[in-house]
């Protein structure tokens, strides 16, 4: 039997709430763009375009965070993360080429 989750009304807006709309807003800002993009572009192009610019805006984040060195099994963890992230990046943007975003 499945528990049904019911919003609680004594709980007002909160900046989790907040957070998810701008991320959906975000979220199809960057698909329109992708799709717009991927028209008259590479996929390898359009890939390392979006990660370049996605870490030039992570940056400041990173560097109010304070930088630690991680030990080598987190490295290897966060390389794969990273080459990982890439692939599907990559296969993303092919497949946005191939169809529309409303049949993936």
């Amino acid at each position: 039997m499945r528990k049904k989750l019911k919003p609680d009304p004594s709980q007002p807006f909160n900046v989790g709430d907040a957070a998810a709309i701008v991320a959906a807003v975000f979220s199809g800002g960057a698909i329109a763009t992708l799709r717009q993009v991927s028209r008259d572009e590479a996929t390898l192009s359009v890939v390392l375009h979006f990660t370049f610019w996605g870490t030039v805006v992570s940056l400041p984040a990173l560097a109010l965070s304070g930088v630690s060195i991680p030990d080598a099994p987190h490295l290897v963890l966060l390389i794969s993360i990273a080459i990982l992230a890439v692939i599907g990046q990559l296969f993303l943007t092919a497949g946005i080429w191939y169809k529309s975003i409303l049949r993936i």
